[in-house]
């Protein structure tokens, strides 16, 4: 089973994560074509936020989205 971090970057996402001041980490961040196309995770909210120029997400970047929910015990 590939992580969600392997499945995003077969997809051409790359990981960045991102912190507050005080140095928790808030978010994971894939990112794609500079920052154009992204999927954030919000670990404090647990919200998946999908910002993407044509507004839709493949079956494969649904599969990744879920497998990261599932490492985040979001889901089981």
């Amino acid at each position: 089973m590939k992580t969600a971090k392997e499945m995003f970057e077969e997809l051409g996402y790359e990981f960045e994560k991102e912190y507050t001041g005080d140095g928790v980490n808030d978010t994971y961040r894939y990112n794609k074509c500079f920052r154009i196309d992204s999927i954030i995770f919000d670990l404090n909210g647990k919200n998946i936020i999908v910002s993407k120029i044509f507004h839709t997400i493949s079956l494969n970047e649904l599969q990744a989205i879920i497998q990261q929910c599932k490492e985040l015990g979001w889901i089981s």
